[in-house]
């Protein structure tokens, strides 16, 4: 008998093991999401914030050799000018983040709600039952975005430091350079960082990492805040959720940790993100036939899933790949790695923990050459 095409199978299965494969494939868009929003991050602190501040800065340094004493030590004038930059500085960074932040909260917002559209879709097509669902207001989640702590603290203030951070920073490279003597150039590269490295190693790159890293962070936030408030408005039909992790497992402790721990009570989880850049996600737990206080074991077979209530085994994002491969269904491997890598992960055998470094940062096809070279060439690749 012809093998049967996987793909193709027709027995179901339970609800709540369908509804961890989707999510598990809906982190695939995630991922990208975070990097669309880093990207976009990055392209108005570059545009709007950066020139601005090296103006600033480089006009300063000038005035700030000038009033040299020549001694090694600052004089007070370069102290009071110092105090005056930093005011400068923080205030051109205030200014920036009033329009940066209102547009930054408009793009999170249509993610929460997109976010919210998909859980909404996601169940109603899954469980096997016709079901009211309560749908979290837009004004609910703005609510939510604007006033929930973002590891800690709402992401507004995580906005807010960045300005007296930056404007610290330089204070503390212009005073390094001025008492070693070193000339304007010198400083400015202190600041702007060198050709040669791209530019990433001046200081005003930190500044940089550092709001990408919040963007990052904020895209799974928001992800995060519509789907636990559908699952609070539709508790009645939820009894847990689970925890899943995806690309950080090698270098997040603290993800391993929480998936650990898991499945947790309905709203008792850790909230994502629980680091910065941190990838993964929760999944809510349907219950059963019974819980829902409906006097049935199961439903007659059906085209969809089953509604058991068992929590479905812990799944990594390597593990869900290859249960895909194994599946044949390559297509979905290709679409989450790319042609290269995802041939490298099939038939090259390699863990998605190959494809990233100690950081978690994804190496590129190059990098993963010069790292896997034999497995490179003993797929002709």
């Amino acid at each position: 008998m012809a093998r049967q095409d996987p793909r193709r199978d027709p027995s179901p299965d339970s609800v709540n093991e369908v509804l961890l494969d989707r999510m598990i494939r809906h982190l695939l868009y995630l991922v990208g999401l975070q990097t669309s929003e880093a990207n976009w991050a990055g392209e108005q602190f570059d545009k709007q914030y950066f020139p601005r501040v090296k103006d600033e800065v480089y006009k300063a340094i000038g005035r700030l050799k000038e009033a040299s004493t020549g001694a090694g030590v600052l004089s007070v004038q370069q102290q009071s000018m110092l105090s005056q930059l930093s005011q400068e500085v923080t205030a051109i960074g205030a200014s920036f983040m009033v329009g940066f932040q209102e547009k930054f909260f408009s793009r999170l917002k249509r993610i929460a709600m997109n976010e919210l559209d998909f859980e909404h879709r996601l169940v109603q097509q899954t469980i096997p039952i016709e079901y009211n669902f309560k749908i979290p207001s837009e004004s609910q989640l703005e609510s939510y975005l604007k006033t929930q702590p973002m590891d800690g603290k709402p992401l507004k203030e995580w906005f807010d430091d960045i300005d007296t951070a930056t404007s610290a920073r330089i204070n503390k490279e212009i005073r390094i350079g001025l008492i070693n003597g070193e000339s304007n150039d010198a400083i400015a590269r202190r600041i702007r960082g060198t050709r040669a490295q791209n530019y990433k190693d001046g200081i005003l790159n930190t500044t940089r990492r550092h709001a990408l890293s919040i963007a990052r962070s904020a895209t799974i936030f928001a992800n995060d805040q519509a789907s636990q408030a559908f699952y609070r408005q539709n508790e009645e039909l939820y009894k847990g959720e689970m925890w899943i992790l995806t690309l950080d497992t090698r270098t997040c402790p603290t993800c391993m940790a929480a998936e650990a721990d898991s499945p947790y009570d309905l709203g008792k989880g850790p909230q994502a993100p629980v680091h910065p850049n941190c990838r993964c996600l929760k999944v809510a737990i349907v219950k059963s036939w019974r819980e829902l206080g409906i006097d049935l074991d199961e439903a007659p077979a059906s085209t969809r899933a089953s509604m058991d209530g068992q929590v479905p085994e812990s799944m990594t994002y390597n593990q869900w790949l290859r249960k895909q491969a194994n599946a044949g269904r390559r297509e979905v491997v290709e679409d989450a790695l790319g042609k290269t890598k995802a041939k490298i992960f099939i038939d090259g055998e390699l863990s998605v923990t190959a494809f990233t470094n100690r950081r978690g940062n994804v190496l590129t096809i190059e990098q993963l050459r010069r790292k896997e070279a034999d497995v490179f060439e003993a797929l002709g690749l």
